[in-house]
This record gives C-alpha cells, sequence and structure tokens, in this order.
C-alpha cells in the first residue's frame, strides 16, 4: 500500500511539472514594457460623458519570465482620487495562446485574449453588449494605449486612450 502512495505521488510531481514546463512561455517582446510607468488618459463614460485620469502602472516579469503582472491604478484628474484599479497576469496557455486573467477593484475578473508582436499588444474580451479591445504600442520609454468597443466585431467606437511615460 505505502508504494502505491508513493506512484501515486510520483505520477501527480510527474504531472504537475509535466503541465508546467507546457505552460512555459517566451515574454520577450514585451520585456521593455518591465518598470513604473505614469501618464494621463481619458474614457467615455456609458452616458457619453469623458472623464480624465492620471494613470501609473507598474509592470514585472516573475516566475522565471513565464508571467507578465500588470498593476494600474487610475486617479481622477479633478479630485486624484482611485477611480479605478486592475491586475492583470498574462501568460501563455499549453495551447500556445496567449490570455490575461484580469480583476478589476470592484471585484469584476475576466480571462482576455492577448496577442504580442514587437513593441505591440493587443487583449480583448466580450461583453453581452459586444467586443472590448485594447491595442497598445510601446517603446523603451512611451506606451500608447486606445480602447474600442464593439457592438457587431464590424464597427468600432472609442471609448479609452491613454500616454505613459517610464519612469
Amino acid at each position: 500500500m505505502k508504494t502505491l502512495s508513493h506512484l501515486i505521488t510520483l505520477f501527480m510531481f510527474l504531472g504537475f511539472t509535466l503541465n508546467i514546463s507546457a505552460q512555459s512561455s517566451d515574454l520577450e517582446h514585451l520585456k521593455p514594457l518591465v518598470g513604473n510607468w505614469s501618464g494621463s488618459g481619458w474614457t467615455r463614460m456609458p452616458d457619453g460623458k469623458i472623464e480624465k485620469f492620471n494613470q501609473t502602472e507598474k509592470i514585472e516579469l516573475r516566475l522565471k519570465d513565464n508571467i507578465l503582472v500588470i498593476n494600474g491604478i487610475g486617479r481622477s484628474a479633478e479630485t486624484g482620487e482611485v477611480s479605478f484599479e486592475a491586475i492583470g497576469i498574462v501568460y501563455k496557455e499549453p495551447s500556445g495562446a496567449y490570455k490575461m486573467n484580469a480583476h478589476t477593484q470592484e471585484g469584476g475578473h475576466t480571462i482576455a485574449n492577448f496577442t504580442i508582436e514587437p513593441n505591440k499588444f493587443s487583449w480583448w474580451f466580450d461583453v453581452p453588449s459586444g467586443t472590448i479591445k485594447y491595442d497598445a504600442e510601446f517603446t523603451d520609454n512611451t506606451w500608447v494605449e486606445k480602447g474600442n468597443f464593439s457592438p457587431d466585431g464590424q464597427q468600432w467606437y472609442p471609448f479609452f486612450e491613454m500616454t505613459l511615460k517610464k519612469d
């Protein structure tokens, strides 16, 4: 019985190890994002009102560069109060697809699709009324990200833009 227990433990460990190695990823193209960023932007609220904000982002590669952790905090440009906070974890699935597991301060959560190119990334997810997509371009010291909404996948409506500089 003890031998069976050891075999089960060994298989569980090997299975876990194999799964981990299958998930390893190369986030090389996102390395220029690592560090602290700050800047400003605007977002269009559901009622059509434009709100301006000041944004900070802290970016880290973790777990032997297998995940990218993004911690974003937005503050109202008028009051300075935190109006937005989110954490996103970018990773590669065993299938080879990239995803971002994103959580907001209000308790919202989504698993977004994520694509990576040199100096660019995009992430998007479906909502009941359509699709939300963010496209970003960056250099070693500038990051510009734009958000668009589409009710049908054909027409896109801008609702977000931010420009950040590396601190």
